[in-house]
């Protein structure tokens, strides 16, 4: 019998649309989030509820190469972490990874985007940890769409329990996916250089071609020339030949 995971990386390759091609993982809200001020905890999306299932599992093997998070009044500069997770069984889950510490603008609510650099397999699943914020979901119906809550924050490598459940929403993160063709850890799109890669980061400069000589060689040839006209009608042409 497959495992979860297993069952949902197939769901994962057989949804339309799955390919190479960066894609977002995750749903964030539009209406100012909602979110727990109180405490901080771990959040992820249900994978087994809900009309999307799979929105918040990754489709395809590549480097997540940013995040977006809900934050909400009062903006006090909260810090939030993406997760990266692989369901054991039931409400527990592996932290596979997690983001550095990102920390929202205190003059603004809404959501913020944040860049990062994390590999990540098709069938894992995005959560995050810190004052986690959700949405209305209702996309199957009442109360069918669920958020699992789990805290004290797990360490990487580390099994925890999720089971703590909100119903009727959906947790207001996102991630960007990008693929990794060459498997150097850096998003293929806007990770590595375009033209190159192989080469992560940006590109390098391009290295400045060595002197032919032509030109000069072509002007000294014109000095000799006679008469002044002949000599200005050389130097012009040198002008045109490579360096």
């Amino acid at each position: 019998m497959p495992t979860l995971l297993a069952s949902l990386a197939i769901l994962a390759t057989a949804a339309p649309g799955a390919a190479s091609a960066a894609t977002t993982v995750g749903r964030n809200g539009t209406s100012t989030p909602a979110c727990y001020f109180g405490t901080t905890t771990a959040a992820l999306q249900d994978p087994a509820s809900g009309a999307q299932p799979a929105a918040y599992t990754v489709p395809f093997d590549g480097v997540i190469t940013s995040f977006t998070a809900g934050n909400s009044v009062p903006p006090d500069g909260n810090q939030i972490k993406l997760l990266i997770l692989e369901p054991v069984s039931g409400s527990t889950y592996k932290v596979v990874a997690k983001s550095d510490p990102a920390i929202f603008n205190v003059v603004a609510n809404g959501r913020q985007t944040f860049p990062t650099r994390i590999a990540v397999q098709a069938g894992q699943l995005i959560g995050d940890y810190g004052k986690a914020c959700i949405f209305p979901g209702h996309t199957g119906g009442p109360d069918t769409d669920i958020v699992r809550l789990g805290s004290p924050e797990a360490a990487t490598g580390a099994e925890q329990d999720f089971s703590g459940a909100f119903y009727g929403f959906l947790v207001d993160l996102s991630a960007g996916l990008e693929a990794d063709a060459d498997h150097d850890g850096f998003g293929d799109e806007t990770q590595d250089c375009p033209t190159n890669a192989a080469t992560p980061g940006p590109c390098p400069p391009a290295a400045a071609a060595a002197p032919t000589g032509q030109r000069v060689a072509a002007q000294e040839k014109c000095k000799k020339k006679k008469p002044k006209k002949a000599r200005r009608k050389c130097q012009k042409k040198a002008r045109k030949l490579p360096v």
